[in-house]
């Protein structure tokens, strides 16, 4: 096996080159723009000499740095690695019904204690690791119950959450007719106005800690009208917080049976009989690993289409599993680190970001396009994410588990492949150069991290950047290697900001949905290889 941190150096080293490539692109495009207002066809050949020149010395230069990386006298046995896939992991088709098994008894203890005819208001937790099914089981129960109460509203919080936003999301919800306050000092008033008269059921999802549930909750009044509010979490301390009445309950979520990890997984997959007798060790000690953890299993599903009929070890973790084998997906995998824990991607803004940044390869017969979306599909079957299905029941995007999102946001940091602002601060520059980079403006611990951090942004490729710009993006014409620049969600930008972009030679995709630019930039017509657009 090669040793990863020599895998490192040379994906540095690959970089290089490529960054060699792209600069003198956009040299040459400078000095296209001169030459076109006239020239003559000496000067054109000089600068053609001089182009190669500047490659001349440069290859040189890397040529060196391979050379230190590989010896003469070591030889490179490079091994074919596609799998054989000799099972198959079902695709489950739009509209239809993943299964989810081993939540009756579940279901059976939370049900009751929501619509009992107790009117106080009431807090049932549901407590358990990750990866257990806790947010699936919430929304089973929060899609079966709802039509019990007047309102309700489902909200994930997570570890660094916006309390602002939370209960903004909370108001859209429970009040979908009605003019949401765009002022957020007022919105805990409305809430709490609207609330009073109604009997509400709020999913809160992955909380915490206990500063934020009081920060949320303060927006539920207590009406006596039998109001619930149904909580997920890891921490035990937090789930004894919320239930402090004795009419509050907390409900402790159990691993998957045997028999239940064992039907969750051939549900994943198509068995026929013989196959289930020749690969009965594999499946018992699979499902033995997994541990009754439902998303475990899941993502084993995928992993066995892989790895079945091959030597192969079975780790002490899911993730260790996960991380022997990505497949020709493996860029497009690492690449959901750059997007926020628990949002919805959609599947076209993912997939157009994968082209720009050349993760998706030519193939004979095919669109770039229409192998992105096989990618996107060879994800959803392993179970390494999740579909987001609209009214009609198309696919529009994914979901990322919490716990496979903190997995690839820290391997993607390990292997130098996705830089994040709040961890920019631990990169040994120049050791480590960000390639691609994204930022939430919002975010308190990465407020002014953006514009402190230009000189080691300079080679940065890929530049997301969301919440309230104000002075930290102050001219983005100093990312001149930039290909994906991601602004959606982005406040706050200037006219200046924008035009610059123009000096973006080699810009394929640029983001402005959800900005407050409510002009696009007319600069940007200069840009001859940008290829999406997005100003919704």
């Amino acid at each position: 096996m090669l040793d990863c941190h020599w895998m490192k150096q040379l994906r540095e080293l690959a970089y290089d080159i490529e960054d060699s490539i792209d600069k003198l692109l956009i040299k040459s495009g400078c000095r296209f723009k001169q030459e076109s207002y006239g020239s003559n066809l000496l000067q054109e050949f000089k600068n053609r000499i001089v182009d190669l020149q500047y490659l001349g010395k440069q290859f040189g230069r890397l040529k060196v740095g391979f050379a230190d990386l590989v010896p003469s006298d070591v030889t490179l046995d490079l091994e074919d690695t596609t799998p054989e896939k000799i099972m198959h992991v079902d695709e489950i088709p739009c509209g239809e019904k993943p299964c989810v098994v081993g939540f009756g008894g579940p279901e059976s203890e939370i049900v009751p204690r929501l619509i009992d005819d107790e009117k106080e208001l009431k807090v049932v937790s549901v407590l358990g690791p990750g990866g257990l099914g806790k947010t699936t089981l919430a929304r089973e129960v929060f899609k079966k119950q709802r039509s019990q109460f007047d309102c309700g509203a489902i909200v994930y919080v997570g570890r660094y959450p916006s309390i602002d936003d939370t209960r903004m999301d909370v108001a859209r919800q429970v009040m979908p007719n009605s003019l949401v306050p765009c002022d957020k000092k007022v919105i805990t008033k409305k809430l709490r106005e609207f609330l009073y008269t109604k009997r509400y059921l709020i999913v809160i999802d992955d909380i915490w800690t206990i500063s934020s549930w009081n920060s949320i909750t303060c927006a539920f009044p207590e009406n006596n009208l039998g109001s619930r509010i149904l909580a997920t979490t890891e921490a035990e301390k937090l789930a004894k917080f919320c239930c402090v009445k004795p009419i509050d309950f907390i409900f402790v979520l159990k691993p998957l049976a045997d028999c239940d990890s064992r039907l969750l997984l051939l549900s994943r997959m198509s068995f026929s009989e013989e196959d289930c007798q020749n690969y009965r060790n594999i499946l018992k000690s699979a499902l033995k690993v997994c541990g009754g953890n439902p998303l475990a299993v899941v993502v084993t599903a995928g992993l066995l289409a892989t790895k079945a009929g091959q030597p192969w070890v079975l780790e002490n973790t899911i993730l260790s599993m996960t991380k022997q084998d990505y497949g020709p997906q493996e860029s497009c995998f690492l690449y959901l680190s750059t997007f926020p824990e628990n949002c919805t991607i959609l599947k076209d803004r993912l997939i157009r970001r994968w082209i720009a940044e050349g993760f998706i390869p030519l193939r004979k017969g095919e669109s770039l396009w229409s192998v992105g979306k096989s990618y996107f599909k060879e994800l959803a079957r392993r179970g390494l994410i999740q579909l987001v299905l609209n009214d009609i029941n198309d696919e529009i995007g994914c979901t990322i588990h919490n716990i496979i999102h903190e997995f690839i946001r820290s391997l993607s940091m390990e292997e130098n492949f996705v830089t994040v602002g709040e961890h920019l601060s631990s990169i040994s520059y120049p050791c480590d150069t960000v390639r691609r980079f994204t930022h939430d403006c919002s975010k308190q611990y990465e407020s002014g991290v953006l514009s402190s951090m230009t000189v080691q942004l300079s080679k940065v490729r890929s530049l997301a950047v969301s919440g309230n710009t104000n002075k930290q993006l102050s001219d983005v014409s100093t990312f001149k290697l930039v290909r994906v620049l991601d602004l959606e969600g982005a406040m706050g930008l200037r006219k200046r900001q924008l035009r610059s972009i123009r000096s973006l030679v080699l810009l394929r995709y640029l983001s402005l949905r959800g900005t407050d630019a409510y002009q696009p930039p007319r600069e940007m017509k200069a840009l001859q290889h940008l290829e999406t657009v997005d100003l919704r």
